[in-house]
Parts: structure tokens; C-alpha cells; sequence
């Protein structure tokens, strides 16, 4: 699932650099359509501005997706920690039990060794 975050914000990532380079080109297409109108040539302001308006929007909305993303991926590692630590508590207990044991053998082991002896 970590994965699939990381490669889904990449995605986005790659989304919001095309996103900014066709902002750019069409700002150089309107400086440029603004040299062609001194000239006297007539364009429509209207329309320049709405696509820049629509490219600024699908930039900003980009933005936010990709830190959603961000933001659950950041909950899964948190998870996937969690259930490793809580493996890891539940080993530890076992591994106390374990040597909780293993003394108590040792020292029955002991004793039987000292009553055989005698």
C-alpha cells in the first residue's frame, strides 16, 4: 500500500510539472499574442485569461491531491510501524517467557544434581 502511495504522488509530481510548463508556454503565447496586438492585430482577452485561470486551478487542485497523498502514505508507514512494534512486544514477551523457563529448569537441573549427589 506504501508503495502505491509513493507511486500515485509521484504521478502527481509528474502531473504538476506539466501542468506548470504549460503555464509557462502559455504565458510566452500571450506575451507574444500582446506584441502581435500592438501591432494591430485584435485577440481575445477573455479566452487568454480564462485558460490561464483553468491551468492556475488544475495546478492548485494538484497540490492538494498530491498532499493527500502525502498524508496517507504517512498513515500507512505509521500502521505498518505499529504492527511492527507490536510484533516485535510480542516476540520480546515470548523471549521472556523463554528465559523465564529456562531458569527455572536450570535450577530444578541443579537441584536434582545436588540430591543425586548426596
Amino acid at each position: 500500500m506504501s508503495q502505491t502511495w509513493h507511486i500515485i504522488y509521484e504521478d502527481f509530481a509528474d502531473d504538476e510539472e506539466r501542468l506548470e510548463f504549460l503555464l509557462d508556454v502559455r504565458k510566452k503565447y500571450d506575451a507574444a499574442c500582446a506584441q502581435s496586438q500592438a501591432r494591430g492585430t485584435t485577440g481575445s482577452t477573455t479566452e487568454e485569461s480564462s485558460v490561464i485561470e483553468s491551468l492556475t486551478f488544475l495546478v492548485s487542485r494538484n497540490r492538494v491531491w498530491k498532499r493527500w497523498v502525502a498524508n496517507y502514505n504517512e498513515r500507512t508507514k505509521i500502521r505498518i510501524n505499529l504492527f511492527f512494534n507490536l510484533a516485535s512486544q510480542s516476540d520480546n514477551r515470548t523471549n521472556l517467557e523463554i528465559a523465564d523457563l529456562t531458569s527455572k529448569i536450570s535450577i530444578e537441573t541443579q537441584r536434582d544434581s545436588s540430591s543425586m549427589i548426596t
